[in-house]
């Protein structure tokens, strides 16, 4: 998949007033990014893994690349806001930042949490739910990172 491909489907459905996750379902469904064996077997190894797992790959990687993590899942009951997504992760470099909702590949949203979602997007804010993968192929769509042999991703230049 190139990212101007999908950037341009992404922003074409935009243009027709669909919702962002729903520009972004459409536009990988256009631009499948696994097609080969690999990419099932990771997508078999992702729906292995528990949450806090995805949830720490998922730092390790953005950490990697520079990015600044700000955690707020707990194992205990808190008082923080009802959906509040497990991280928000800063850019300085790219000037972006986004929320990310770790789940396994058959993790569901509360109400609570597609609440939030919605709430951050009509304020122009970056939400992004899934494993990890998911988190990377957001990044690699936007042309803030690409991947490598291996199947990571590191930041472009």
């Amino acid at each position: 998949m190139t990212n101007a491909a999908y950037l341009t489907t992404y922003n074409e459905l935009r243009a027709m007033g669909l919702p962002p996750e729903k520009c972004e379902e459409g536009a990988r469904r256009a631009h499948p990014t696994f097609d080969d064996a690999r990419d099932v077997e990771a997508r078999q190894r992702d729906a292995a893994r528990r949450e806090k797992t995805i949830e720490y790959d998922g730092d390790q990687q953005m950490q990697a690349m520079g990015w600044d993590v700000v955690r707020f899942s707990r194992a205990e009951r808190t008082k923080q806001t009802a959906g509040i997504p497990d991280r928000k992760y800063y850019s300085a470099r790219y000037r972006l930042t986004l929320w990310w909702e770790a789940k396994t590949p058959d993790g569901v949203q509360s109400p609570a949490q597609r609440d939030f979602q919605h709430m951050a997007e009509a304020c122009g804010e970056h939400y992004v739910v899934g494993t990890d993968r998911v988190l990377c192929e957001w990044l690699v769509a936007r042309g803030v990172a690409q991947w490598v042999e291996g199947g990571f991703i590191v930041s472009v230049p």
